[in-house]
């Protein structure tokens, strides 16, 4: 399995800007990590196992917009169940 990733790559809400410098770990090996742009316009630097493994999809955008879904479906559903 190839690891290279190039700019331009999608992975979810998050396009691939450039490889930032690698980190060293706690466990003293080196993490390879990349500066990606959100579709909300945001920069992260995500590790290449998130991108990879589809851990991170956005820059916490997703989590924002999917928490306010659920806020209004439950508010939603017990204004139904009250009825």
């Amino acid at each position: 399995m190839s690891l290279s990733i190039k700019p331009g790559d999608r992975y979810g809400r998050l396009v691939v800007v450039m490889e930032c410098a690698p980190r060293k770990t706690l466990s003293r090996r080196f993490v390879r990590y990349f500066s990606c742009r959100c579709d909300c316009g945001k920069i992260v630097n995500v590790r290449l196992e998130s991108l990879r493994n589809s851990d991170t999809k956005s820059c916490g955008c997703l989590k924002k917009q999917m928490n306010k879904k659920m806020k209004l479906f439950w508010t939603q559903y017990r204004k139904e169940k009250q009825q």
